[in-house]
């Protein structure tokens, strides 16, 4: 078996249990910060399982995965919701070696062509993520929260994932694409917890 089902069935099931936990601690705290996460992890869950299923079923990788990747998009709006509801007390400020770093994140983004071929989707990725990396770093930056950290590293994984996959050349076993990905996997997780945490404070 390929690791790549491995690990795409482990990121599936992992994604689906921790859109579960926000959800019942959303309800049971009537707090819509969990609600918000609960649909970040569940888009994302979801467009997984559609790229799994074509894996599984055709054999092979999906040159085409729009339905993935939509839903991969709308995993990163949910994620942007919570980040702009996190940083509400200082969305008006200014920081020069931020934006500057938020320019530099955006322009790999356009650069490497993440989420597919389609220049306005790719734009449209570019945008939503800025912004998050912006004030979630931002707000790292200026009050030293941990869930602030995590929302920055999921962007730099998620971009660092991409451009490994660019030389990676199978699949099969495991690789240093892999190894990103449960990183990338260990710190969307980690936002539940953070949440959790300060909500606990």
């Amino acid at each position: 078996m390929s690791f790549e089902i491995i690990d795409n069935g482990i990121q599936v099931g992992l994604f689906l249990l921790f859109a579960l936990f926000s959800l019942i601690q959303g309800l049971h705290m009537q707090n819509r910060r969990f609600l918000i996460l609960a649909g970040t992890y569940a888009s994302f869950s979801m467009g997984t399982l559609y790229y799994l299923l074509y894996l599984v079923i055709m054999g092979k990788v999906p040159q085409v995965f729009y339905v993935s990747e939509m839903a991969w998009m709308a995993s990163y709006l949910f994620l942007l919701a919570l980040c702009l509801m996190e940083t509400r007390r200082y969305r008006g400020k200014l920081d020069v070696l931020v934006l500057g770093l938020t320019i530099v994140e955006a322009a790999m983004v356009i650069g490497w062509k993440i989420l597919g071929p389609s220049y306005p989707f790719t734009v449209a990725f570019a945008l939503v993520t800025a912004c998050i990396f912006y004030y979630a770093l931002l707000g790292y930056w200026m009050e030293k929260r941990m869930l602030m950290l995590a929302m920055v590293l999921v962007i730099v994984w998620q971009l660092l994932l991409y451009i490994v996959s660019v030389f990676t050349t199978g699949y099969t076993h495991f690789n240093l694409y892999f190894a990103v990905d449960f990183l990338l996997m260990a710190t969307m997780c980690s936002l539940f917890l953070w949440l959790k945490k300060e909500e606990c404070k």
